[in-house]
């Protein structure tokens, strides 16, 4: 059998790392290296995501970095390229996908009165995702690719 897991990497790893060691892969995203931006768009800090990532690879799963590409959030060169380097430093076998933002979940948002929650953010073009693509291969981290 083979498991996968697809985290935010929000959590005590203490409290989960049994859990990952029967995992064969992780998924996990990481939305934004720079920690206040990450706090001004998400409400918390990048610090135990970042510390998480770290612990997960040493357990030495497949792991996939995912970035959910949102314009004017994330999709700098300089962010994405931060978020390469952290991925080739910190995981073996550094992989990376992204994903870009889309506007699925709005009607689930409105259903739900949730109208604060909901965020008009362009979805990024195609060239903008191969542009970004070629920034994380030179940096020397594969890229994940479903298309």
């Amino acid at each position: 059998m083979y498991t996968a897991i697809e985290t935010c990497a929000l959590f005590d790893f203490e409290k989960c790392k049994d859990i990952f060691k029967k995992i064969d892969h992780i998924f996990v995203d990481i939305k934004n290296m720079d920690d206040e931006k990450h706090k001004e768009y998400t409400g918390i800090s990048n610090k135990k995501i970042l510390e998480n990532v770290k612990k997960m690879a040493t357990l030495n799963k497949s792991m996939v970095i995912r970035i959910p590409v949102i314009p004017g959030f994330n999709d700098s060169t300089e962010n994405i390229k931060q978020t390469a380097e952290f991925v080739k430093e910190n995981v073996k076998n550094p992989k990376m996908e992204l994903l870009p933002y889309h506007m699925l979940g709005l009607d689930k948002y409105k259903a739900l009165g949730l109208y604060d929650y909901i965020y008009k953010f362009e979805v990024p073009s195609k060239e903008k995702i191969n542009d970004l693509e070629g920034v994380i291969e030179n940096c020397g981290v594969g890229v994940v690719r479903y298309k």
